[in-house]
């Protein structure tokens, strides 16, 4: 069982690897941030919100969340 499952982690790696270098390095930081949020939503989190890395916005999510520049999920 140990062997399989590595050899599966080392496919899931490649196929990680290969798409990386396809992406554009925003994209790809945009989905790691919603692979960070889902895994936290499955292991118990209320919400989880995707927030623009901009100066301000993090406040601006937080007290406002009506201009829908960032995302709650």
């Amino acid at each position: 069982a140990g062997l399989n499952h590595r050899r599966r982690e080392t496919r899931r790696f490649a196929a990680f690897e290969s798409a990386r270098r396809k992406l554009e390095p925003r994209a790809l930081e945009l989905l790691l941030r919603l692979g960070w949020a889902s895994l936290a939503l499955q292991e118990g989190v209320a919400r989880a919100h995707i927030v623009n890395p901009t100066e301000g916005a993090l406040l601006e999510e937080l007290f406002t969340s009506k201009n829908e520049a960032n995302t709650c999920l």
